[in-house]
C-alpha cells in the first residue's frame, strides 16, 4: 500500500470523526443530509462532500463543477490526451508518481498547462489532485481484500485507457474501458478478459505490466 494513499484515507476518516462525531449512529439518509464540504485545492473546481452515503467512515462524493466525477471521466480524459507512445509512457509514469507520492506527484512538462476533462481544462497539478481524490475513494470503501482491488482497480482502468488510446485494437475501444470502469462492472485486474491483438510485447505493454506489479 502506498503511504500517500493510506495517509489520505486516514485524513478523510479523521475529518469525518472531527466534524461528524456521531457518524457511526447515522443511517444513509441522515449522512446525506449533513453535506459538509472540503476543497482540497484552492482555485480548483473540485469539492469533496462528506460524509458520503456509504457506510465506510471517510467516504465522500467528489464533484467537479457541480458534477459527480468518476473513474470513467478520468479514463476518457487520459485516453483523449494520448497522441504518441512517448506521451503514453510518460502518462504511465505520471500515474505511478501519483500512486507513490500523492499530491506531490511529478507532472510531465507537456501536461502542466492543458489537460481537458469533463468539458473544462485543468493544469497538470489540478489533475493530480483530481485523480488522487477519486482513487482514494477505492481505498476507503473497497480496501484490497479477496476480489477487492482497492486503488488497483482505478489504476487498472487508467492504464488500459492509455494503452488502448495508442494501440487501437479491433474489439476494444475507449468506450469498452469506460464500461469496465463503471461502478457496477466486475472488478477486473489490468487487461483481464481483454482480447489484445495489437501492442502485445510493446514497450508500453511492458510498462503497464511493470507498473501493475509495483502497486
Amino acid at each position: 500500500m502506498s503511504k500517500s494513499i493510506s495517509v489520505g484515507a486516514k485524513f478523510m476518516k479523521d475529518l469525518v470523526g472531527q466534524n461528524v462525531p456521531n457518524f457511526s449512529s447515522l443511517n444513509k439518509q441522515q449522512r446525506e443530509q449533513i453535506n459538509l464540504e472540503y476543497r482540497p485545492l484552492d482555485g480548483c473546481d473540485l469539492i469533496l462532500y462528506y460524509p458520503g452515503y456509504k457506510e465506510a467512515k471517510g467516504d465522500y462524493a467528489a464533484k467537479l463543477c457541480g458534477t459527480a466525477i468518476s473513474h470513467a471521466h478520468v479514463v476518457e480524459a487520459l485516453g483523449n490526451v494520448v497522441e504518441t507512445e512517448a506521451q503514453a509512457l510518460e502518462l504511465c509514469n505520471f500515474l505511478l508518481s501519483i500512486y507513490q507520492f500523492g499530491l506531490d506527484a511529478v507532472v510531465p512538462n507537456w501536461l502542466t498547462l492543458n489537460f481537458p476533462m469533463n468539458s473544462n481544462t485543468y493544469t497538470g497539478y489540478e489533475i493530480v489532485s483530481i485523480i488522487y481524490w477519486i482513487v482514494l475513494q477505492e481505498e476507503i470503501n473497497y480496501p484490497e481484500r479477496g476480489r477487492r482491488l482497492g486503488p488497483r482497480l482505478a489504476f487498472s482502468r487508467y492504464l488500459e485507457a492509455i494503452f488502448f488510446a495508442f494501440y487501437i485494437n479491433p474489439e476494444i475501444s475507449l468506450l469498452t474501458i469506460k464500461q469496465r470502469a463503471h461502478k457496477d462492472a466486475p472488478r477486473r485486474q489490468v487487461f483481464e478478459d481483454l482480447n489484445i491483438t495489437v501492442g502485445l510485447g510493446s514497450e508500453l505493454f511492458q510498462q503497464v505490466q511493470s507498473f501493475y506489479k509495483v502497486i
